[in-house]
This record gives C-alpha cells, structure tokens and sequence, in this order.
C-alpha cells in the first residue's frame, strides 16, 4: 500500500481533526502541509483521481480544525459532522 492510500485510509478512519493533525494545535498547520504534499496529484500522476480525492479530503479536515481552533474546542475530541 503506498503513502496515498495510507493516507486516505488515515482520513477515513479519523473520527475527530485531532486523530489526522495530532494533539497539539500549532501541529496543524505542520502536518497538514505535509499531508497535503504527501497526496499531491503532480507526486501521484498515476493516481490522480484518488490524489484529488484525498486532497479535498483533507482540505474540509483543515478547515474543521482551523474554526475549532478559533473557537477554543481543539483538543475535545468533538466528532465530525
């Protein structure tokens, strides 16, 4: 299994942000630029329909972490929508 579908299967199994970008909210920002560049389809051309699928992914996972981080709920644990 390669590092796309690592990825994916880490987002599919993520119940909370905090299960993808880690505990700490000055991770985020971090391990999302990793990720994002992890499952980038110009890396994954042969893939590019799961690359973009992932990407999306985990732009929607960045944006819940950012306003629960803004608000002060980052490290609860809150389910996804």
């Amino acid at each position: 299994m390669g590092e796309l579908e690592l990825i994916n299967a880490k987002l599919d199994g993520a119940c909370c942000p905090e299960d993808v970008f880690g505990a700490a909210d000055y991770e985020v920002r971090h391990v999302f630029r990793h990720l994002a560049k992890s499952c980038h389809e110009d890396r994954n051309p042969s893939q590019k329909d799961l690359a973009q699928k992932v990407s999306a992914k985990l732009l929607e996972l960045k944006k819940i972490a950012d306003d629960r981080i803004r608000d002060g709920q980052w490290g609860k644990k809150i389910p996804l929508p």
